[in-house]
């Protein structure tokens, strides 16, 4: 089981994607290429540049990005109550500091930056602590795994890489659904508790309180 500080340390992993740009088909120089991304990933998003890290997210990233902005419109509260821990913080945190209008006005990239500029980057977790270890290719060469270190010791999780249109993205939305995982781990016997700590973190993260609505849809009506 990992301990809950080390489950938060990869989370905070979840929306910053690095671009991985390389036409080697050698594996050795593929490696290189992602490790030395990774350093200037992490150097970005160390000084908070979410605008640039949203451009190297993969299409599974958007999606997942594209899908918590749908459920914070439309989902209505047991939907929502039924997502796992970390997809339920990030509806709720859109609801909390949108609107309908603007929240429909953002592309999922632009939900991407938000949830760190607003989201978890406001926790400021140190993502010089965060790196890779070894890394496997797959025999196609469009994906690739790294094991995650944090403060230079292995941690039992993995980044996986894709290959689109000639270069390396990172596929956050299976770190996210690891982290899930984690997080069910953690509050196994205390389900309940889960909606409480959601809540409460959202109130730490904006300094205000939460509105007796945030477990209802933004759009009331659905609009097609």
């Amino acid at each position: 089981m990992l301990m809950p500080n080390l489950v938060f340390s990869i989370i905070f992993l979840i929306a910053f994607p690095v671009v991985l740009q390389s036409t080697h088909k050698n594996p050795d120089l593929e490696q290189d290429n992602i490790r030395q991304c990774f350093a200037l990933y992490r150097e970005a998003v160390s000084n908070g540049n979410y605008k640039q890290a949203a451009l190297g997210i993969s299409k599974n990233t958007v999606q997942y990005y594209s899908q918590a902005k749908d459920l914070a419109l439309k989902a209505p509260e047991p939907e929502v109550r039924r997502l796992p821990p970390l997809d339920k913080l990030n509806v709720l945190l859109l609801r909390h500091y949108h609107t309908m209008e603007s929240l429909r006005g953002m592309t999922p990239e632009d939900v991407f930056v938000f949830s760190y500029n607003q989201g978890f980057g406001s926790l400021n977790p140190d993502m010089r602590n965060i790196g890779i270890g070894p890394i496997e290719i797959e025999g196609d060469g469009l994906k690739a795994s790294a094991e995650v270190t944090v403060r230079g010791r292995a941690v039992p999780r993995s980044l996986q890489f894709v290959k689109e249109e000639g270069k390396w993205k990172i596929d956050l939305a299976n770190l996210a659904a690891m982290a899930n995982e984690d997080l069910a781990i953690i509050f196994k016997g205390q389900e309940s508790e889960v909606d409480i700590r959601v809540i409460k973190a959202i109130e730490a993260i904006s300094n205000k309180k939460v509105s007796p609505n945030l477990w209802q849809p933004l759009m009331r009506t659905r609009v097609y």
